[in-house]
């Protein structure tokens, strides 16, 4: 039986010294150690760059579905191109890497697919890449915006590749929140119609199918902006904040 002479005190711990324990600064932030004095330890996270994402899908969603509609008798999309290159592809390109670097898997993938598609847009239009002359031997009128049948077939299958991306990231958001849920939703059918619209009749802003496309643009873009909304407004920097409607339920 051993006594309370045996038994050594906690304090002394291995080989005599302290017990290991984690230690804390003044702010209740995790106190570290460094050995490079020139480079000091900030103790601090990375801030939401979905915000910024989901206002920058918002616009060129919006900006898209509003030139599809014809709106004041624009044909040429310079405005839904300038949103997609800048906003679609450069800003959701940095949206992508701040979130897989704070180790979140699906919005990175979700706005890594929309800036590969919005990049690709912005290639098929912009007549610097010359992708466009490679069909027919010819380039698209910029006066009555028609294209070749193989540019449009072209397009047409590109688009149907994010039918099927979409498709899968639908799937995925049945179990995130309700709205997302609408966002993608709305994603799809827009891109179905669009797809559809590139096949049948290409670029033709009076037929019902450009129309509908065009409005289902807008409603895509109106989504986003309130998902943007509601990762800005939190409890710490809003007097209120807008609901997401889980779609599960929390423990």
């Amino acid at each position: 039986m051993a006594t309370a002479a045996d038994e050594k005190p906690k304090s002394e711990g291995f080989q005599g010294g302290q017990d290991i324990s984690q230690q804390f600064t003044g702010g209740g932030h995790v106190a570290t150690f460094s050995e490079q004095p020139a480079f000091p330890d900030f103790h601090r996270k990375f801030a939401d760059p979905s915000a910024f994402a989901w206002l920058a899908l918002g616009v060129t969603f919006s900006l898209y579905g509003v030139n599809l509609l014809g709106a004041r008798g624009l044909d040429i999309p310079e405005s839904s191109v300038a949103g997609a290159l800048c906003l679609g592809s450069i800003t959701l390109t940095i949206a992508v890497i701040l979130e897989f670097i704070s180790g979140r898997t699906f919005p990175a993938t979700l706005f890594g697919v929309y800036a590969g598609f919005f990049m690709g847009y912005s290639i098929m239009a912009v007549g610097w890449f010359g992708l466009t002359g490679t069909y027919d031997g010819q380039m698209p009128n910029p006066y009555s915006a028609m294209l070749s049948d193989q540019l449009a077939s072209a397009q047409g299958l590109w688009i149907s590749t994010f039918v099927i991306i979409n498709f899968l990231l639908l799937i995925v958001a049945t179990r995130q929140s309700a709205f997302l849920l609408a966002f993608l939703t709305s994603v799809e059918v827009f891109f179905i119609l669009l797809m559809v619209d590139y096949f049948r009749d290409p670029l033709d802003r009076s037929s019902p199918l450009s129309q509908a496309t065009g409005a289902f643009g807008i409603i895509t873009g109106i989504i986003a902006w309130y998902l943007g909304l509601t990762s800005m407004l939190t409890k710490d920097s809003s007097y209120f904040t807008l609901p997401t409607v889980p779609l599960v339920k929390e423990d």
